[in-house]
């Protein structure tokens, strides 16, 4: 057991390292943070377009409920309004952590205890959109480390 958790800590120690080989070379920070900052940037938009345009949505959605109580009408405009927004951003949160993760699955599969220790936080951070503008190119220097470890070649 001991081996499995030393393989998971040997895999989240990775971020740290990750971090220090952007701190050396910084110009790795900003190309790394091209990819993330797009995908934000198109999420925002789209985020702004459609609450921009929720009442019309809502309408479209629920042309059922116009027949209804008003107030009964403006409970579900409101809740369908709130689903439509909530399940927006989670779509938005999984296609960014989707976009942020590479496959090894080969390699990944001898050492699944790194890989989990090297993703499990890599995943909490990047699911979180402005923060993974920041902690992506540090997931992709981590990353880089880890397939190289896999891989057997020198880090």
């Amino acid at each position: 057991m001991a081996g499995v958790v030393g393989e998971f800590v040997a895999g989240a120690a990775l971020l740290p390292r990750g971090l220090g080989l952007i701190a050396r070379r910084p110009r790795l920070f900003g190309l790394g943070a091209i990819p993330p900052a797009i995908t934000s940037v198109i999420f925002i938009a789209v985020l702004v377009v459609v609450i921009l345009q929720l009442e019309r949505i809502v309408e479209w959605l629920t042309p059922f409920a116009d027949a209804w109580s008003p107030n009964l009408s403006n409970t579900i405009d409101v809740l369908v309004g709130v689903a439509l927004i909530g399940g927006l951003v989670l779509v938005m949160v999984i296609s960014f952590t989707v976009l942020t993760l590479a496959e090894r699955r080969a390699a990944m599969r001898k050492h699944r205890a790194r890989v989990l220790g090297f993703a499990v936080p890599t995943f909490l951070l990047l699911a979180i959109p402005f923060v993974g503008v920041l902690v992506f190119p540090i997931a992709t220097a981590a990353g880089t480390l880890l397939a190289r470890q896999l891989l057997g070649e020198p880090t």
